[in-house]
Order: structure tokens, then sequence, then C-alpha cells
């Protein structure tokens, strides 16, 4: 039996036994093996259990709503649990107009997104984070789109 010092495989060891490691269609990352709807490394990600259908991320999208000098702002807003852990992965939310160009925050220039409010602890290894578009949602506003890229640690 090989060891495996990879995060992600190590992270699965605490759900399957040694002999259901070796099968790959288990460990495959973009499996779903409790049919959630969240593939395996998205469970790891999140530190839900890749085996129990009802261990589910709160991964969400919408508008964050604050009030500025008496007036209501609206930010394209993602909301996710992000492990706190040393095995994390990368969390990067990435934002685009078309679905097809996407774009980051980088040094030395105004930021795309902009982290709401101190992270808040959750129980289970992980916390909530809340980051927003940097611009407010108004008439004539062109469309923006907000995801989630997940990479290895």
């Amino acid at each position: 039996l090989a060891m495996y010092a990879d995060p992600y495989r190590l992270y699965l060891g605490g759900f399957y036994t040694p002999t259901q490691l070796t099968n790959a269609a288990l460990t495959d990352p973009q499996a779903d093996n409790d049919l959630d709807g969240e593939p395996n490394y998205l469970e790891y990600a999140f530190n839900t259990r890749p085996n129990d259908a009802a261990s589910v991320a709160h991964f969400r999208g919408g508008l964050y709503v604050t009030n500025i000098l008496g007036t209501n702002l609206s930010y394209p807003t993602v909301v996710f649990p992000e492990r706190v852990d040393t095995e994390a992965p990368s969390y990067t939310v990435e934002v685009s107009n078309d679905l097809l160009n996407w774009r980051t925050n980088q040094p030395d220039i105004p930021p795309e997104t902009i982290m709401v409010e101190p992270a808040i602890p959750n129980t289970n290894g992980t916390q909530s984070v809340t980051v927003r578009y940097h611009q407010a949602v108004q008439d004539g506003f062109d469309r923006i789109f907000l995801r989630l890229r997940i990479s290895p640690p």
C-alpha cells in the first residue's frame, strides 16, 4: 500500500478504507460518489463528506445590500465555506462580463472583488467567506458574473 502526501487523498482516507482508495472511480476528483451534485474535489474544498448526500456546502450567490449614507446599494456577491486548515486549497473569486474572459484581483491595480466582512467561523473546520464585486449594481449596469475557482494548495 502506497503512502500519499496529497491533501485530497488524505482527506478521502477519512471516509474510505485503504481498499476503497485504490478504486479510481471512488477517488476521481470529478466523481460524485454520494450523488448530491457536488464532485469529490468540491467536497474536499468545502470540507463536506463525499459519501453522505446530506452533507452539502452552503455556497450561494446573490446581491449583498448595504446602506451607505441613507442609500441602499446592491453588490453581486458570493458566499462560500473555506477550509481553515493547512491542507486547504486556494480559493479565488473571478469576475467576467461575458463568461469567456475572467479577471481576478491583481497587485497595484484597483480590486475586482472585496471581502465584505471578517470570515465567520463554522463548526466543521471551515469559515464562511463573503466576497462582493467592487461596484454596486445600478440602472444600465452591464452584466457581471462571479465564479469561485478552487485550486490545489
